[in-house]
C-alpha cells in the first residue's frame, strides 16, 4: 500500500484525482489500517473531518458512506503531499504487521430501527398472563466484512460506548504543539500532557497527538457505533398504531425518546424499510426486551431485498432473503445474547435483565446495486 501511494507522486493532476475517487472504494480495513499508523495528530484531523461532517447532515443513512470517502481521501492527500522538512516520512509508513482489522468494509452499514414494547395474544382465549406490557423490540443490522469470520458478532460480545464526557477532537489551532515529540506511534507521551479534570460544567478535550494504537482502536469501535443507519419508531409502519392496540409513547430507553408500545393484539405486523444500502454482507439483529415468550414464539423476524425502484406494496410478498421464526422459548434463547443456561431455571420474563439481542441466523447479501431492505416482524395466525 506504502508503494502504490509513492508511485502516484509526480504524475499527473488527472491521476491524483482518479486515485482519490477510487479511494471511495477501497476496502475500510485498508483505510483504517493507514488511519492507524498515521502520526496521532493526522489521525485527530480525521476523526475532526468525521465529527463535521456527522454534526452537519440530517440523513442517519448516508453519513457513514461520506465519511469514509472524505476519511479515506483525507489519508491519501496527506500521503501525495510531500513531507514536510522537518518531518521523517518513514513515520508515515504503515507497520510490517498491521493489527487486526476491526472494521467492516467500505461496503457496510449498521442499520438500526426502533420499534417497541410488544405483547401479542396467540389464541382468541387470551389469559390475562399473555397480556404483558412494553415488549421492545429495537432492530439493527450489524456489518460484517468479507473477512469476519474469526471476529465476534454484536450478539456474543459487547460493543464498546463511551461512558464518560463525549469525545471532542484537537482543534487545529492545537494541530501543531508537540510535533517534535510526535513519533508517529504515540507512545512516549509524559504525565504532563495528560489532560487534568476539567472544571465542573466543563467538557474534557482528547488530545490524540499522544494516544497509543490501542486508544486509536477503541474511538474506531465508538465510530462503528455512530456509523449504524437508525430508524426511529415513529418512522416504522405498524398496524394498528395510534388505537388502543398501539401507541407512541415517551421513554428514557430509546435515544430517539420515543417506543411505539403495544399492550394486548391477537396478531403482530411491523415493517420498517431501509432504501438505497450499500452493497455488501450484513448481520440482522433485532435489540429486544421481552417479558413472555407471547411475542416472539411463532412469531417471524424476516428481511427482503428488493430494487430501488420496486413498489414496496409488494415486497411483503416477496421470499424472504434471510427469516427467523422461532417454535420454542429455548429456540429463541439459543439466538440471543442471553445465557441459554438459565432457560429452564427462571420464568421468561425473569431471563433478560433489560434489552438483550436476537440475532437471525445467516447473513444478508446486498448485491452490486444499491437496494432496498425490507424489515419485518409478523404473526398473522390469530
Amino acid at each position: 500500500m506504502t508503494e502504490s501511494f509513492k508511485d502516484t507522486k509526480g504524475k499527473g493532476t488527472k491521476d491524483t484525482k482518479d486515485i482519490k475517487k477510487s479511494l471511495s472504494d477501497m476496502p475500510a480495513e485498508v483505510l483504517i489500517q493507514i488511519g492507524l499508523a498515521l502520526p496521532c495528530r493526522d489521525f485527530g484531523r480525521f476523526l475532526q473531518t468525521n465529527r463535521t461532517i456527522h454534526s452537519y447532515l440530517d440523513s442517519h443513512y448516508v453519513w457513514h458512506q461520506r465519511f469514509i470517502t472524505r476519511f479515506g481521501q483525507t489519508i491519501l492527500e496527506d500521503k501525495l503531499n510531500p513531507p514536510l522538512p522537518n518531518k521523517d516520512p518513514s513515520k508515515l509508513t504503515p507497520p510490517s504487521t498491521p493489527l487486526t482489522p476491526r472494521f467492516p468494509s467500505t461496503n457496510s452499514q449498521t442499520f438500526h430501527s426502533s420499534s417497541n414494547n410488544s405483547s401479542i395474544n396467540n389464541s382468541a382465549n387470551t389469559s390475562p398472563t399473555l397480556q404483558q406490557p412494553q415488549q421492545q423490540f429495537d432492530n439493527h443490522l450489524d456489518p460484517v466484512s468479507a473477512a469476519s469470520s474469526p471476529l465476534p458478532s454484536a450478539a456474543s460480545s459487547p460493543r464498546l460506548i463511551p461512558s464518560a464526557a463525549p469525545y471532542t477532537p484537537p482543534s487545529e489551532s492545537s494541530s501543531d504543539v508537540g510535533s517534535d515529540s510526535d513519533d508517529g506511534n504515540g507512545d512516549e507521551g509524559s504525565s504532563s500532557s495528560r489532560a487534568k479534570r476539567p472544571p465542573k460544567g466543563k467538557v474534557r478535550q482528547i488530545d490524540l497527538r499522544r494516544t497509543n494504537r490501542a486508544s486509536k482502536a477503541m474511538l474506531i469501535d465508538m465510530y462503528r457505533q455512530l456509523s449504524r443507519m437508525t430508524m426511529p419508531a415513529e418512522d416504522m409502519m405498524i398496524a394498528h398504531m395510534g388505537n388502543q392496540f398501539w401507541r407512541m409513547i415517551t421513554s428514557s430507553e430509546s435515544k430517539y425518546d420515543k417506543l411505539a408500545e403495544l399492550a394486548s393484539v391477537w396478531w403482530m405486523d411491523v415493517v420498517a424499510v431501509f432504501f438505497g444500502v450499500p452493497p455488501g454482507r450484513y448481520k440482522v439483529q433485532w435489540r429486544v426486551k421481552v417479558t413472555s415468550d407471547a411475542p416472539v414464539v411463532n412469531t417471524e423476524f424476516r428481511a427482503v431485498l428488493s430494487d430501488k425502484d420496486e413498489d414496496q406494496s409488494t415486497v411483503g410478498e416477496k421470499k424472504s432473503a434471510l427469516t427467523f421464526r422461532p417454535t420454542s422459548k429455548q429456540e429463541f434463547i439459543a439466538q440471543t445474547d442471553s445465557p441459554g443456561s438459565r432457560v429452564n431455571k427462571k420464568p421468561f420474563r425473569n431471563l433478560f435483565k433489560g434489552f438483550t439481542l436476537l440475532e437471525l441466523p445467516g447473513e444478508l447479501l446486498v448485491g452490486d446495486d444499491y437496494q432496498n431492505v425490507f424489515l419485518q416482524i409478523r404473526n398473522h395466525d390469530g
